[in-house]
């Protein structure tokens, strides 16, 4: 991801937005954990990276796809936009990104 500065520019890379991602979804109340979306990311993938896919588009947006697993009992649309809101706001304050779009896939309960 590329920012714009007065004087430059700021390069962040992929691995820094995992880690805001992974940092504020571990502050998530209800969550169990995140599910790997493809064989090849279960095996290989880091811990940061699995359950959680960033696209850049072209008018420099950040989309954050989110595969969880829940609790069980709690209140699935509450905890799913609090999870969002944590996480957009995370990706603000923490990488300075301007426009965010967070879509959560609830993959799963865990009893």
């Amino acid at each position: 991801m590329r920012i714009d500065l007065p004087k430059g520019t700021l390069t962040i890379p992929a691995n820094a937005l995992y880690s805001i991602v992974y940092n504020a979804l571990m502050e998530s109340y209800g969550l169990v954990g995140t599910q790997a979306t493809g064989f090849m990311s279960q095996i290989f993938g880091r811990e940061e990276e699995r359950g959680i896919k960033i696209t850049e588009e072209d008018d420099n947006t950040i989309v954050v796809d989110l595969y969880i697993v829940l609790e069980y009992g709690v209140r699935i649309p509450v905890t799913v936009k609090n999870i969002q809101e944590n996480v957009y706001h995370h990706l603000k304050k923490e990488a300075g990104c301007r426009d965010v779009k967070v879509h959560v896939h609830v993959v799963g309960i865990k009893f």
